[in-house]
């Protein structure tokens, strides 16, 4: 979508990176990186609540991945298709 060449190439069993470029020089390189996982559970008694279920405290939420870089994904993904359809490539 956007124009912006993009492939998919496999890393290990069920797990792949997407890579998209625009562009074409080979000069200078702005690059984002990001991930979709996020850290096991490992065992669930060594925690004070259920990870799986997300809870707020003092105005905070707490609970596995709230932190992860989803939005983060997102924000690349919107600043590349900005950036092309600038024509900052």
């Amino acid at each position: 979508n956007h124009g912006i060449a993009s492939e998919i190439v496999d890393q290990f069993d069920n797990r792949s990176n997407l890579v998209a470029h625009i562009g074409s020089s080979s000069k200078k390189v702005l690059a984002f990186a990001g991930h979709e996982d996020t850290v096991h559970e490992n065992n669930l008694a060594d925690w004070t609540h259920n990870p799986f279920i997300p809870y707020v405290e003092d105005g905070k939420i707490y609970g596995r991945g709230v932190t992860d870089m989803k939005s983060g994904l997102a924000a690349q993904a919107i600043a590349l298709i900005e950036l092309k359809e600038e024509h900052a490539d």
